[in-house]
């Protein structure tokens, strides 16, 4: 099911007690060697809105650890560099944002998170994903320089074909 793109000039900033979050999505993937994940955001209110930036993301180990990596935003590898722009949400429709991290190479070790903390741009909602097994991706514990320890968000989007950097 499409979100129609809206042109609505005067749509006002979403709340964010007007969204949820569906995901990850199935059948969006990555391209060469890179690692994805999908989130839709719902606008479940009746009223255009608009949004605008980058969600915020962190990882949780077990017993609440959090995971160190670099992070990213359209700066990361597989992302569109196109700045965030303002997106309207049309009402009861929908926009999407990925989160992208290459493959580990060499003998790096990965850790596998268990939780996702995505805040949304401007801090209007939180939302705490708990992470099934074969959601998410592992972790990369290698250097700073290795691009498989850098984890990119990309901006919120209006509706895509889940493909990475358009």
């Amino acid at each position: 099911m499409a979100s129609p793109a809206v042109t609505n000039p005067h749509a006002t900033p979403c709340p964010g007690s007007a969204l949820s979050l569906t995901g990850p999505l199935d059948g969006w993937g990555g391209i060469s060697q890179e690692q994805e994940i999908t989130y839709q955001v719902n606008n479940r209110s009746p009223h255009d809105c608009s949004m605008e930036g980058y969600p915020t993301i962190r990882f949780y180990g077990p017993g609440a650890s959090t995971f160190t990596y670099r992070s990213g935003h359209s700066q990361g590898p597989f992302l569109s560099t196109k700045p965030p722009s303002r997106v309207v949400v049309a009402a009861h429709g929908w926009a999407y944002f990925q989160i992208v991290r290459t493959t580990c190479e060499g003998m790096e070790s990965t850790k596998m998170p268990r939780t996702l903390r995505i805040t949304m741009p401007g801090g209007i909602r939180v939302f705490v994903e708990r992470l099934k097994p074969g959601q998410g991706f592992p972790i990369c514990t290698a250097g700073s320089t290795d691009y498989g320890s850098i984890v990119s968000t990309s901006p919120i989007r209006l509706n895509g074909h889940g493909i990475i950097g358009f």
